[in-house]
């Protein structure tokens, strides 16, 4: 039943906290979209270590590339511009999918 477990350990070495897990049914990378997809649960990011002091949690919760952001961007309401990803890290950045507004960007 939880194979992508197995998968999500060999690609990151994690499974759990301090690690946590995005998955969604549309990779925005991949060209899926909420419309058009495989219908599949996919594992789309992993934050590995997540705020190291207290003080920075809510940094991390509510900056536009923190928690809120990671989340919306990817799945709950994609901008149609960019995901958040952190690709094992702590350390979020934007990532361009629709190539025509990335190329006119700088960041």
């Amino acid at each position: 039943m939880f194979e992508f477990l197995g998968e999500i350990h060999k690609k990151t070495g994690g499974y759990s906290i301090p690690s946590i897990a995005l998955y969604g049914k549309f990779d925005l990378l991949k060209g899926e979209t909420k419309e058009k997809n495989d219908g599949k649960i996919k594992h789309l990011d992993t934050l590995s270590g997540g705020p190291a002091k207290d003080k920075s949690i809510n940094n991390w919760t509510y900056h536009e590339l923190g928690a809120t952001g990671w989340m919306d961007s990817n799945i709950v309401k994609p901008n149609g511009e960019y995901v958040v990803r952190v690709n094992n890290s702590a350390k979020p950045k934007k990532e361009y999918y629709n190539k025509s507004i990335s190329e006119k960007r700088s960041d």
